[in-house]
């Protein structure tokens, strides 16, 4: 493997170590990771994919990204569970973008003093524009036009803890070897750094 085709993978492999990192910083688990290889027009081209345990948020979680995502629902939820449906919209939001935030500080050689705007991957972005226009409808006070930039500004505070950035890298640099990983694996290698039980002090 060329050093161009090794930055694609390990820049994946960051990518995707990002998404977990917060997946259990915002209280969920992750079953799973892999990277795959593509070839389109002689170019190989990397991607991934983590197996997300959305655990008791999975319902609104299911209408906020899944097959029945629809923003009519969130306009018949009774005013006493806006502010749930709210909270969980800001904690998924941060799983989506924390894959492309983890690439972007990569790039900057683990360096977390980064300029905004980034380039945030189609379908990650797709999902959180949607989540945007959700919180609109359920009137929680809710900034459009700052949302994404709020978020960017709350999770690089959670990156100030140098265990967390350390926890993107390592498990980076693990995915990037194997291209595999599964749950327990993931879990060791939190356990490992003991960041599992300080997760609960960075949920958003």
């Amino acid at each position: 493997m060329n050093w161009c085709f090794q930055n694609q993978c390990e820049r994946a492999a960051y990518h995707e170590s990002g998404h977990i990192v917060f997946a259990y910083l915002c209280g969920y688990r992750c079953e799973g990771v892999q990277l795959e290889r593509k070839t389109e027009k002689e170019m190989v081209l990397w991607s991934g994919h983590s197996y997300i345990d959305y655990g008791k948020d999975c319902f609104y979680v299911s209408k906020f990204i899944g097959g029945d995502a629809d923003v009519a629902f969130f306009e018949t939820l009774h005013p006493s569970e806006h502010a749930e449906a709210a909270a969980v919209a800001h904690r998924i939001a941060q799983v989506f973008l924390a894959g492309s935030l983890a690439e972007a500080i990569y790039a900057n050689n683990g360096n977390t003093n980064i300029n905004f705007p980034i380039d945030v991957e189609w379908l990650d972005l797709v999902r959180v524009e949607f989540l945007n226009y959700a919180l609109t409808n359920l009137h929680c006070n809710h900034n459009a036009e700052e949302f994404i930039t709020a978020l960017f500004t709350q999770m690089l505070k959670k990156l100030q803890a140098p265990e967390v950035w350390y926890a993107i890298e390592h498990l980076g640099k693990l995915l990037r070897k194997t291209k595999k990983i599964n749950g327990m694996q993931i879990e060791e290698v939190l356990e490992g750094l003991m960041l599992i039980p300080s997760f609960s002090t960075y949920r958003a």
